[in-house]
């Protein structure tokens, strides 16, 4: 093992304490579900998330903190966007939990809220991502979920299609259309 494969890349470092400080606000926030017994399924946009964190609106479910900090991510460090999606073997078109992941220096970190600590983001690095997702199974199965599979997505935006730094265009809600159509293939 030489010295550079101690000591992280400056940049790694950056990755790191920006994903600190991502998982920290989403931690100030507090969990809300998808959807209540009356109430239609809206996942918010990134740009619709933004404005009611100015307004002080401050809540988020799984499927939002996971795309909200996989756009932070993305557009202030460069790091590919994934999303850990993990499934309820109840309804396998419904999700169970939903984390962003990243990579850095080989190993890898997740962002997420929850209003389960445990579910929450893991900023200690794991060896694979299958590796960061069994760890979701299981925490999962002793919250009485039983899930079934998982899947990693990666979020394959390019600039030409939504500009770099454009909130409107980076939705939640096609990131849940990517979901879902993997879905409706499997």
């Amino acid at each position: 093992m030489t010295i550079e494969d101690l000591m992280p890349e400056s940049r790694d470092v950056e990755k790191i304490s920006l994903a600190r400080q991502v998982q920290s606000q989403i931690d100030s926030m507090s969990y809300k579900p998808h959807i209540g017994p009356n109430e239609k399924r809206h996942l918010r946009n990134v740009s619709e998330i933004k404005k009611d964190l100015r307004n002080g609106k401050t809540y988020l479910n799984c499927f939002e903190g996971a795309t909200y900090a996989a756009y932070r991510m993305w557009t202030e460090e460069g790091v590919r966007p994934r999303l850990l999606v993990i499934y309820n073997d109840l309804d396998l078109k419904e999700s169970a939990h939903a984390v962003c992941i990243f990579e850095c220096h080989g190993k890898f970190y997740s962002i997420g809220q929850s209003r389960h600590p445990e579910l929450k983001g893991k900023l200690k690095p794991y060896n694979s991502a299958e590796e960061l997702a069994k760890v979701y199974e299981h925490e999962l199965k002793s919250k009485g979920y039983h899930p079934v599979r998982h899947t990693i997505f990666n979020l394959d935006v390019s600039e030409k299609e939504i500009g770099q730094k454009d909130e409107e265009c980076w939705l939640t809600g096609n990131a849940e259309n990517l979901v879902r159509k993997v879905l409706e293939a499997s």
